[in-house]
């Protein structure tokens, strides 16, 4: 997994869920500085533009940050 100092990461084939849809086509997704700076379909997105980091999604699902707010007082 790159480390928060890759500047850019492409995380390729993946399912993207945003936590109220799930998009059904398979997903390249591009990061810049920690943040989603591009978003295609996996068919149609040259992997040489990422300039760094690929990461193999192998059809995972990729969601936001989630926070467990769950606790018993």
């Amino acid at each position: 997994m790159p480390t928060q100092s890759t500047s850019k990461q492409l995380w390729r084939d993946v399912q993207v869920f945003d936590g109220l849809t799930q998009l059904d086509e398979a997903m390249n997704v591009l990061v810049e500085g920690g943040r989603i700076a591009g978003l295609w379909p996996a068919r149609d997105f040259d992997e040489a533009q990422a300039e760094g980091a690929v990461c193999a999604g192998s059809g995972g699902v990729l969601t936001p940050g989630l926070v467990d707010c769950h606790t018993h007082l």
